[in-house]
């Protein structure tokens, strides 16, 4: 049912003004892909293919259950599900992370909007 298209729009129409907040958030995860195949691009269609399917996408579905799971399991933490999907001591490696990757992806998006 996660991955159902139905229960997604359901929830939409269910939620209304809210539902319009969470597909913000989805764009934004498509703005992030587009960046990404357009850095990728010089790879050709078979490699991004495999990346996608290898490893994005079984990475990205693994994610967003076990976040599923946080929110069935502690429904109070949902703005804040990153603080307890980790350690305590992963915290600022995480960010530091986070923030190299916010950096990359920027710069690819200037360097594909510049060729």
């Amino acid at each position: 049912m996660a991955i159902n298209p139905y229960y997604a729009a359901h929830l939409l129409m269910e939620l209304g003004w809210h539902g319009f907040l969470i597909m913000g958030a989805v764009v934004l995860a498509i703005t992030g892909a587009e960046a990404l195949y357009a850095d990728m691009g010089h790879f050709g269609l078979k490699p991004i293919r495999y990346a996608w399917f290898g490893f994005v996408f079984p990475a990205l579905l693994l994610n967003y259950f076990g976040q599923g799971a946080l929110l069935i399991g502690h429904p109070r933490c949902d703005t804040k599900s990153l603080l307890f999907t980790c350690p305590t001591w992963a915290m600022y490696p995480l960010l530091i992370l986070s923030t190299l990757a916010t950096v990359i992806a920027s710069q690819a998006v200037i360097s594909g909007a510049f060729r």
